[in-house]
């Protein structure tokens, strides 16, 4: 259809003479014109759907993300505490062995 009025515009021109729509012919232009600016606007819409919908995804990995990564500290630093506990542990028994000696 955008061919057709694109090729009617077109030949108008060519001619150079300026044709007077009826009623009939400036209807269904005013129709298809009302129909493609509602394409575009659904098609706009749903672009900016899909946007939202890209950008809610991402934050959601962006929180999946965070929250992996603060459980990986927490097990670092739980795994770190054990560690200077063990530590201090075992100094504490090779002080007390050195002092029964």
């Amino acid at each position: 259809m955008e061919d057709f009025v694109k090729n009617e515009r077109e030949e108008i021109v060519a001619t150079g003479i300026e044709e007077e729509f009826g009623d009939l012919e400036q209807l269904l232009l005013d129709i298809y014109e009302r129909a493609r600016d509602a394409a575009t606007a659904l098609a706009k819409q749903l672009e900016e759907k899909e946007k939202a919908a890209d950008d809610e995804r991402q934050q959601i990995a962006d929180v999946r993300t965070q929250a992996m990564e603060n459980k990986a500290d927490k097990e670092r630093h739980d795994l770190f505490a054990d560690v200077v506990a063990q530590q201090q542990q075992q100094q504490q028994q090779q002080q007390a062995w050195l002092i029964q000696q």
